[in-house]
């Protein structure tokens, strides 16, 4: 990645799209999608090679997953404190 991509963590953090999506991606999305919606992701997927969408795909489990994770940690501390 080049100097145009050491932001992208925190692009991450507002732009969802951008935690499961690869870079190179990322910017075709960014450039031709706005706003940035549920209904326009899937149109954008249908744009893409099935091994991309497979890439985000993976991605997107992985963040669900991880997410989930957390709020669970997050819930259980969160009881003991009240």
């Amino acid at each position: 990645m080049g100097a145009k991509w050491n932001n992208l963590k925190y692009w991450a953090a507002i732009d969802p799209a951008a935690l499961v999506l690869p870079p190179n991606i990322y910017v075709k999305w960014v450039e031709g999608r706005h706003p940035h919606t549920p209904e326009q992701f899937e149109i954008f997927l249908h744009s893409l090679l099935p091994a991309e969408v497979e890439v985000i795909c993976r991605r997107a489990t992985e963040l669900r997953d991880l997410s989930g994770d957390f709020l669970r940690v997050t819930s259980k501390v969160s009881k003991r404190k009240s």
